[in-house]
């Protein structure tokens, strides 16, 4: 094992031990929760992060910077169902939707009452209110907790769920979970799930909250959606793994 991969072990192994203690006061509590926390906690100390808050690395704009990945969507969805434009009254659920980087798009493109935004982390969610508030407002946008949101996100209808950089943070304990959620909220024949995560030849963590599966994994997790396509994002080399990054798009049938 090389020294990187040595380190980010260890890494790792002290991240763990903080969930495990984490979890003594918060009996049930979820990794997803947990690592949560620890993201608004470093948002707190002004730490910029790469997607989330308004103190974004490399000094970008927090609300123009989720705009490529919400145009993204849009293509991949229009080419799926062989619609002209991406349709204003589509019901959209952006689940893990954190500080609204894509999700704000979402928002003004679409009519009032169309976007439902979940994640796990209220502070998160109030992040998201305090810089996008009047969009918010104006478009009757939904935004809630997973543990009191789903009910209205599924009685919703949505015909277009997506999550941005999300599936690859899922811990193993809480993947079932996870999907199971998913296909309660796009519930209607016919309804898109897009899912952005890394793709590998086998199941692995490559880093603290970070863990890639096949393709065959994702797809036993979404039955009975069937995959109708997969989209190249990016790829990059970490801790000595070669790591590539799609959208993997699910129909309902």
């Amino acid at each position: 094992m090389t020294e990187e991969r040595l380190a980010q072990a260890a890494i790792i192994e002290k991240f763990d031990a903080q969930f495990e203690l984490w979890k003594k006061d918060h009996p049930g509590g979820s990794f997803a929760v947990f690592s949560a926390e620890m993201i608004v906690r470093a948002l707190n100390k002004g730490v910029a992060h790469d997607s989330l808050g308004q103190n974004l690395k490399g000094e970008r704009d927090f609300r123009t910077t989720g705009l490529t990945n919400y145009q993204r969507i849009c293509q991949m969805y229009v080419e799926t169902v062989g619609a002209p434009i991406f349709p204003p009254d589509l019901r959209v659920c952006d689940y893990g939707c954190g500080t609204l980087r894509a999700g704000v798009h979402f928002i003004h493109s679409q009519q009032a009452g169309c976007y439902f935004g979940l994640d796990v982390d209220p502070d998160l969610l109030e992040i998201a209110r305090k810089g996008f508030n009047d969009s918010i407002v104006a478009k009757q946008a939904t935004l809630g907790l997973v543990t009191s949101g789903l009910a209205a996100a599924k009685a919703a209808k949505v015909q277009l769920l997506f999550t941005a950089n999300v599936v690859c943070h899922v811990h193993p304990d809480d993947a079932h979970e996870f999907y199971y959620n998913i296909r309660q909220i796009a519930s209607e024949a016919g309804s898109v799930v897009m899912l952005h995560g890394i793709i590998a030849d086998r199941s692995f963590r490559f880093q603290k909250s970070g863990w890639a599966h096949s393709l065959a994994y994702y797809e036993q997790r979404m039955i009975p959606f069937s995959l109708v396509g997969t989209k190249f994002v990016a790829s990059a080399k970490k801790f000595g793994e070669e790591l590539s990054s799609y959208y993997m798009i699910f129909r309902r049938d």
